[in-house]
């Protein structure tokens, strides 16, 4: 039998036909009781800013990661190179050998908890806008360790720029010619808004031609010299120098890993006698930026 997304075509005509039953009864209810959830379930709350989408899971190469099993990588065999070899001479003799990396893992949790009553005194549904800010809240923290592991990463190896004003298209190829001098390939452009900022008050002639198509056509510049801009709200400027950084990045398989062992459960936690209804967020898992050549950062200033 065919399936789709797991289900076979059978099921999937059942629960549509279910969910049709379920709104007709909720239409034809004479109390209008079930006109009135159907409402309420379709109605948002009044939103403030867009939604946090995570990021960092972009960044890095992810993966699931069984029970029991301590979380590590090995290392690939160092590069060397053969020799001219003389009349009655002897080549190179070299050891391959490898070394393992062993992963601090990280346990990333939240709770909330919804009183009983806001779940009949609200027009939207309250539990599922709970979960939502609940695994948003993980997402969050997930972001802001990924971020803080690639800032310290970015200047183990490769030279930190700083430009006093706005992000320059100068200071930002320099940028990636430190990642590409070590024959890797820039990937992503990470930075907070403050990077979109700079990066549109660019001269038309300060960007390739393809991104000028591009500009052309959607109005909006996505990629430079063929990578692609990622720009989080988590990332702020330094709080001493004040300086705005954006970090220039080689594809994930270069820059590092995050195995996962519990991937964003969602656990009932009511507390009925303090008349609140509960959820705990848990996340299992474990990051690291294992190639610092892949990765480096230059730091900026806006107009005050």
């Amino acid at each position: 039998m065919a399936k789709i997304e797991g289900k076979s075509l059978t099921e999937k005509k059942q629960e549509g036909l279910i969910k049709e039953a379920a709104i007709t009864a909720a239409l034809q209810a004479p109390d209008r009781s079930g006109l009135l959830k159907l409402a309420a379930a379709l109605t948002t709350p009044v939103r403030y800013y867009l939604d946090h989408y995570p990021i960092g899971r972009q960044l890095l190469v992810v993966e699931p990661y069984p029970d029991g099993v301590p979380m590590y990588f090995d290392n690939d065999i160092a590069e060397f190179d053969a020799v001219i070899v003389a009349d009655d001479g002897a080549s190179r003799r070299i050891v391959a050998k490898s070394t393992r990396t062993m992963i601090p893992e990280l346990e990333i949790a939240a709770r909330v908890y919804i009183p009983f009553k806001e779940l009949k005194y609200r027009k939207f549904n309250v539990i599922d806008r709970a979960k939502q800010r609940l695994m948003q809240s993980l997402g969050i923290r997930e972001d802001l360790t990924i971020f803080a592991a690639i800032h310290t990463s970015s200047i183990i190896t490769n030279a930190e720029y700083v430009i006093a004003g706005p992000l320059s298209k100068e200071i930002l190829t320099r940028c990636i010619y430190e990642v590409e001098k070590h024959r890797l390939n820039v990937d992503k452009i990470l930075g907070s808004p403050a990077l979109s900022y700079s990066v549109r008050n660019w001269e038309w002639t300060q960007i390739d031609e393809l991104a000028r198509q591009e500009v052309r056509t959607t109005g909006y510049l996505g990629t430079l010299f063929g990578t692609r801009f990622y720009i989080s709200q988590l990332i702020k400027p330094d709080p001493t120098t004040g300086l705005h950084y954006a970090y220039v990045l080689s594809a994930p398989e270069y820059l590092g890993w995050m195995p996962i062992r519990a991937d964003t459960e969602v656990i009932p936690a009511d507390e009925p006698g303090n008349l609140l209804l509960g959820f705990t967020g848990y996340e299992h898992l474990g990051i690291i930026i294992y190639n610092p050549f892949a990765c480096a950062r230059v730091g900026f200033e806006l107009p005050s």
